[in-house]
């Protein structure tokens, strides 16, 4: 089961098309990339740093001196933003407006979706005419043969 951050964007109801679930897991993909995986998720100045920071204990591990200090300090980082990834960009999103409107735990992302859309109620596109005073409207029969007349009747 993953849990999933859903943000909504600001000003918009919560059933408008800009909704963002965001997965609040371990990313595989950040761990092997740190960098790189930030900058795909527009977290420039964070990648930016994370990268150069990255090649740094790079060419620090090749000494002898700093190899061990550096490896640890470089697989910290990786772990860092491999499990702190999702907080980055949830935080980025509500630097900008968005705001949390749940967390859902669900096995995938489709469900998650399921589960948050199911709670919330749609626009009405149009209200109904009113009907003039004195007409009743009346429920209509099902067509063919039916073992009740109406739902819950015999």
């Amino acid at each position: 089961m993953v849990s999933f951050l859903v943000l909504i964007p600001p000003e918009r109801r919560s059933y408008d098309p800009g909704v963002r679930f965001i997965a609040d897991r371990f990313h595989r993909l950040a761990f092997v990339f740190p960098g790189f995986w930030l900058m795909a998720k527009r977290q420039w100045l964070a990648g930016g740093a994370v990268l150069v920071l990255d090649i740094a204990l790079l060419f620090a591990s090749a000494w002898q001196d700093t190899a061990m200090a550096a490896t640890v300090a470089s697989l910290a980082l990786h772990l860092l933003v491999a499990l702190e990834g999702a907080a980055f960009v949830a935080r980025q999103l509500e630097a900008r407006g968005y705001r949390l409107a749940a967390m859902i735990t669900a096995p995938d992302l489709d469900t998650a979706e399921e589960i948050f859309f199911a709670g919330v109620e749609p626009p009405r596109e149009a209200t109904l005419p009113r009907l003039s005073a004195g007409f009743t409207a009346q429920p209509r029969k099902a067509a063919g043969m039916t073992l009740f007349d109406h739902y819950g009747g015999r």
